[in-house]
């Protein structure tokens, strides 16, 4: 006796088949967006990151007096009216290893731009057209220093996959938790 499929067998069976394949490929096809999100996300979290340690290599070598200070904050209230000539850090640096002697110290300078969505860093303010953008997702920045305590803080650093659109699924938004301190050494605090 000869063993036949019928066409309603067949047809269960590719449905079936289909079912399977559907599942698989919806399974995959979500894996795929939410590692593209995790991969958006890191991309954002990398750049925040890098700005937190850029700026704490500097600031741990900053030196000054009263006179001479070692870190100056120029921050608007307002961030977004944020452009780099009012929204700026200056961290004096001694590269001749010359405490005393002012004259030869680097003045570096972290400025945000809001409308650019920028943190740029100047190696140096007598050049201010040689610069380093360190990044162009930033959102929301705010920086502060507290001479009394000689505690520099980020209060705010929140950067956006595409900083011109609203968070989403696929624009992630990242932010520290809270407020960072960062503790420049103690010759810079007199």
């Amino acid at each position: 006796m000869r063993k036949v499929i019928t066409l309603a067998e067949l047809l269960i069976a590719i449905s079936l088949l289909g079912l399977v394949v559907l599942a698989v490929g919806t399974f995959e096809v979500a894996a795929l967006r939410m590692y593209r999100k995790q991969d958006y996300r890191s991309e954002v979290l990398i750049a925040v990151s890098f700005i937190i340690q850029h700026l704490d290599r500097h600031i741990r070598g900053a030196i000054g007096d009263m006179t001479n200070r070692g870190i100056r904050v120029i921050w608007q209230a307002n961030t977004s009216a944020c452009n780099f000539s009012n929204c700026y850090v200056d961290i004096r640096n001694d590269l001749n290893n010359t405490p005393s002697d002012y004259s030869d110290d680097i003045i570096r300078r972290y400025a945000y731009n809001y409308s650019l969505h920028t943190v740029r860093f100047y190696p140096d303010t007598s050049n201010l057209s040689h610069y380093i953008d360190l990044s162009s997702r930033i959102v929301d920045c705010k920086f502060s220093f507290d001479s009394s305590q000689g505690v520099f803080r980020i209060e705010v650093l929140r950067g956006r996959y595409l900083p011109d659109k609203p968070p989403s699924f696929k624009n992630p938004q990242v932010s520290i938790p809270s407020t960072i301190n960062l503790f420049p050494f103690p010759h810079s605090l007199n």
